[in-house]
This record gives C-alpha cells, structure tokens and sequence, in this order.
C-alpha cells in the first residue's frame, strides 16, 4: 500500500536525523557542512531513494535489496572511490 511505503520511508529519514542527533550527543560528529556529511539534504534524498527503490521493486524482494545497497553505494562514492558497480545501466 502506498500510505505503508509512505510511512516507511518517513522512519527512515526519521531514523536517520535521530542518529545525527544522538551521535552529537556522544561527541561524534555525523552532520554538519563537511562533505560526506549527513546533512538534511543528503537525508531527504536517501529517504526518496529508499522509497523509489521500493516502489519501482515491489514484489521482487531480491530485487529491492539490491537497488537499496545500489543507492547506499551510490551516496557513499566519491571521485577518489567509486562505488557504482550496484547502479543499474
């Protein structure tokens, strides 16, 4: 259902930003202006990856998987460290 994919990817995101928060707390820092950083952008987007993922894979489970570690290989590659072997073509 579109309402339960919409809530999860909400949680993902909402996960996310309470991580940043709690890791800040400890005295790491995950968030901020750094590149690599997981700043708010970079949260929004891997929450509407996520949910893409999902839509476009529904009922293939391996196939979901896949395009969710495509995606978090993908936010995590530099120029200096390519990670895109998981992109689809």
């Amino acid at each position: 259902k579109e309402e339960c994919l919409n809530h999860l990817s909400k949680r993902v995101g909402t996960s996310l930003r309470n991580l940043v928060s709690e890791e800040k707390a400890r005295g790491v820092t995950l968030g901020g202006k750094a590149v690599g950083a997981l700043k708010d952008s970079t949260i929004i987007k891997l929450q509407s990856y996520y949910h893409k993922a999902i839509k476009e894979n529904m009922p293939d489970i391996p196939a979901t998987q896949k395009a969710i570690m495509a995606t978090l290989d993908h936010m995590n590659s530099t120029d200096q460290k390519p990670k895109h072997q998981k992109c689809p073509e």
